[in-house]
């Protein structure tokens, strides 16, 4: 028997191992995002159709502690366990394989795209005998069905340097839908994103992202190179969703979901034709969105749109691969997707090397600006592999070392103008200027008097620190303009 496992989170936080290209994310305790790497039910759809005895737990999904982990891997001594890591939770998963080698004398495998990087760090601690860097569905089932010791392309053993995910799978069409009534998916929710509807499941209907933007994971762990599922494809998988399993909204984890205009709107038009009712949500990117797109998605079923904008300075866009969206066409895509129904998200990242106070500060207006549903400020991370590591490395801006830390939230690298406890600084003041939004405070309260005067002290200490801000970005005369 096999044992595939999603593990229990590191203490005090919620892992998400599918975001940042399965690189994943920490989340703090109480984060109500749950749902595992789309891997995961891969793989149990796989072994199933390969007829290899495997049991798949999602610890996060079924609540399932180290304990209970411990317990069923007692009683049911597996042969091989294989255990999804991820960049943040390595340290913690490598702390659970040796917990996992005192109860049952069983292979021990790890697999994630972490390990194209780390891999010789998991193998070094001696408890993983091997790794499984690339596609695990391309290499694990065969790696179960193999004898014991045997060499299977893509995987890498204790005492071998050698890391080879060259390996990807071409056609996606070619996979068996992902084994959701293996998994708890009844439990997966995802913080509003979809309206809080459920049962809700995540899609993958492509790999890869040929921008090649130097902070981003996800052309680094998934290649440049587009491959793309058919939309023919990719409608059945919805239809099967809504009338097999029940569920009622779905998370696209493309990294570009709207990049090939005729393949969205085939998948559309199928959803369409078939009268599917799910709801969906996708990430984009602006630039390939349009009025007449718009409509139609909102029409098969979108309700919301993760739009990366990142930053508002043009010259900090170029320097990592992106170019800058002109705010008229930028404000009058979301007035539209409003209209429309459809939320909005953007995503902004503080920090990217030429950043600055004056350039944060405009991204942080920017996105006040632009006025979204919601949105994320993050902190420029050097994922390794990344364009972004390989500069901060060469330039000693790593200030932060652990690999925990590595969270897409917590502040591990400086830049040129900005030290970590700034870009930190800056993070919370962005959340707390997007809190602060919109009317006067007395208009949004509902609470006490006492609330009132808690409202408005803390909208005093946010006008001073703003004030505070700005006089220091002038002061400090960087001299970044704005794009």
């Amino acid at each position: 028997m096999v044992y595939l496992v999603n593990p229990p989170c590191p203490p005090g936080t919620v892992s998400n191992k599918d975001t940042m290209g399965g690189l994943g994310q920490l989340y703090p305790a109480g984060t109500p995002t749950i749902m595992p790497p789309i891997d995961l039910p891969y793989l149990a759809a796989l072994f199933r159709q390969h007829r290899i005895p495997c049991v798949t737990l999602d610890c996060l999904g079924s609540g399932i502690d180290t304990g209970d982990l411990l317990l069923a891997l007692k009683r049911d001594r597996p042969r091989l366990v294989a255990l999804r890591t991820s960049l943040p939770s390595l340290e913690w998963d490598l702390k659970l394989a040796e917990l996992i080698r005192t109860i049952v004398d069983t292979e021990m495998i790890m697999f994630g795209p972490c390990l194209k990087y780390l891999g010789n760090l998991a193998l070094r601690e001696g408890h993983v005998d091997s790794i499984v860097p690339g596609e695990a569905e391309l290499v694990l089932p065969k790696l179960a069905a193999a004898t014991p010791g045997s060499l299977v392309a893509g995987v890498v053993r204790r005492g071998s340097t050698v890391v080879d995910d060259t390996d990807r799978i071409e056609n996606l069409d070619e996979l068996p839908f992902p084994a959701w009534d293996l998994l708890p998916y009844n439990n997966y929710h995802c913080h509003g994103l979809v309206r809080n509807l459920r049962p809700f499941v995540t899609a993958l209907t492509s790999r890869g992202c040929p921008h090649g933007c130097a902070y981003c994971p996800y052309p680094v762990v998934q290649g440049r190179k587009m491959r793309l599922r058919s939309a023919q494809n990719v409608v059945k998988e919805m239809a099967w969703l809504e009338h097999s399993l029940g569920v009622r909204a779905v998370l696209f984890r493309d990294p570009e979901f709207a990049i090939n205009r005729d393949r969205v709107t085939a998948i559309c038009e199928g959803m369409l034709q078939r009268s599917l009712t799910l709801s969906w949500r996708c990430e984009t990117r602006i630039e390939n969105l349009d009025p007449e797109l718009l409509s139609l998605m909102a029409r098969a079923g979108c309700v919301g749109i993760n739009l990366g904008i990142e930053s508002a300075n043009g010259d900090i866009l170029r320097g990592v691969g992106r170019h800058s969206f002109p705010y008229e066409k930028a404000r009058t895509l979301i007035d539209c997707c409003h209209r429309l129904g459809i939320e909005t998200f953007c995503l902004f990242v503080l920090g990217l090397p030429g950043e600055n106070l004056r350039s944060a500060l405009a991204t942080i207006d920017y996105a006040l600006a632009l006025a979204p549903r919601a949105v994320q400020f993050t902190v420029a991370t050097p994922y390794p592999g990344t364009g972004l590591w390989e500069w901060a490395s060469t330039n000693g801006y790593i200030e932060e070392g652990s690999f925990s830390a590595m969270t897409g939230y917590e502040a591990t690298m400086r830049t040129e103008h900005l030290r970590v406890d700034e870009l930190a600084s800056l993070r919370d003041y962005a959340y707390r200027a997007w809190s602060m939004r919109g009317a006067a405070p007395w208009f949004r309260i509902a609470g006490s008097v006492k609330n009132l005067v808690c409202e408005l002290r803390a909208t005093a200490s946010f006008l001073r620190e703003r004030r505070e801000l700005r006089v220091k970005s002038v002061a400090c005369g960087t001299g970044v303009a704005n794009g």
